[in-house]
């Protein structure tokens, strides 16, 4: 909630201070990436435990969240911030000796920071905006292990927030434009290409109880819908 006020304060400003070229939006993102240390850690935990296995736990390639941006819209260049959530799950089943089913989660949760600087081309009704922007993420894991019958009461044990930094390209799509004040909507598909990566060490320690001394870079492509207001 006091980031929502933090959103609205922003946007209110910029309408006071450069006026109708401000606009807020909100909606839902759907990415994918290969995250290949990452499942390195979910493969080794898959051949650690397969004997007791009856369901491997998943590869993570899919993740999604909510959307928040910002920004100002001016003739041939665009400028925009926000917040973006992404979220992952993944979980596999075992039977130990007792014969006793158990089950191991694990949810990735990434809050990200993305800056952007687009190309502007309205005609009104319709903006074309590509650009280049920096995203800044915070990445954490949780994991946790119990009976099957009671997981929804085990509590999950949290990872240290590692910080993950990408170049973002992108184009954004406006329908309805920027110049006009009201409603509008941008489709905005991305790549985002890790220049600072996140170490594996706290989840490989959780899962596995050793480390794996890997990097990943969670390079992902992936698809932004969201509503615009305009001032």
């Amino acid at each position: 909630m006091k980031k929502l006020f933090f959103i609205i304060f922003i946007f209110v400003a910029f309408q006071l201070i450069f006026g109708q070229t401000a606009y807020f939006g909100m909606g839902y993102n759907v990415a994918s990436g290969s995250f290949k240390n990452l499942n390195k850690v979910v493969k080794e935990y898959n051949d650690v435990y397969e004997e007791y296995l009856t369901s491997k736990m998943d590869e993570i390639h899919l993740n999604h969240g909510m959307v928040f941006d910002f920004g100002l819209a001016m003739p041939y260049f665009s400028f925009s911030f926000g917040l973006q959530y992404n979220r992952a799950k993944t979980h596999a089943l075992l039977v130990g000796n007792s014969g006793v089913k158990h089950q191991q989660d694990i949810w990735l949760r990434c809050l990200s920071l993305p800056m952007d600087f687009g190309i502007n081309i309205d005609s009104g009704s319709f903006a074309f905006d590509p650009g280049i922007g920096i995203n800044f993420m915070f990445w954490r894991y949780f994991t946790r292990f119990g009976e099957k019958s009671d997981i929804d009461d085990t509590d999950y044990d949290d990872s240290v927030t590692d910080i993950n930094m990408h170049v973002k390209f992108f184009t954004k799509f406006v329908f309805g434009g920027f110049e006009e004040p009201g409603l509008g909507f941008v489709v905005e598909p991305y790549y985002n290409l890790g220049i600072i990566g996140s170490s594996m060490n706290d989840l490989s320690a959780d899962l596995l109880n050793y480390y794996i001394e890997k990097i990943d870079s969670f390079n992902h492509y992936g698809v932004r819908l969201y509503f615009i207001i305009k001032g």
